[in-house]
């Protein structure tokens, strides 16, 4: 085969870690918390594993319980994907499989 005529092809692969933010350890699971401090207005999210989640933990357990906050979400049936694995930022469109073959039907008609 002529040089000129061979084509290669490019797979683009993107694969996401996250690891906590104190250990940096990638073989331990992680969970995002979000941290805010109301008097001086500033606010951020950091990754931790479950060891180094525990000061937080055991502030919230010494909280006033009708200061804790927490957001009830509906049951997603089947997945075993992580909530960080199903973030995405507002603003970008998503489409299902289903509405790709909708729209692949739809041009060759």
């Amino acid at each position: 085969m002529i040089a000129s005529e061979q084509h290669a092809e490019e797979i683009v692969m993107r694969i996401t870690v996250t690891v906590c933010d104190i250990c940096q350890d990638a073989d331990r699971e992680t969970r995002t918390w979000q941290l805010r401090n109301v008097g001086e207005g500033t606010a951020g999210n950091v990754d931790l594993c479950e060891e180094h989640e525990q000061p937080l933990v055991a502030l919230l357990e010494k909280a006033p319980k009708a200061n804790i906050t927490t957001r009830k979400t509906k049951a997603r049936g089947g997945g075993t994907t992580t909530p960080k694995a199903r973030y995405r930022p507002h603003g970008i469109a998503v489409t299902t499989p289903e509405e790709i073959e909708r729209l692949k039907r739809k041009q060759d008609s």
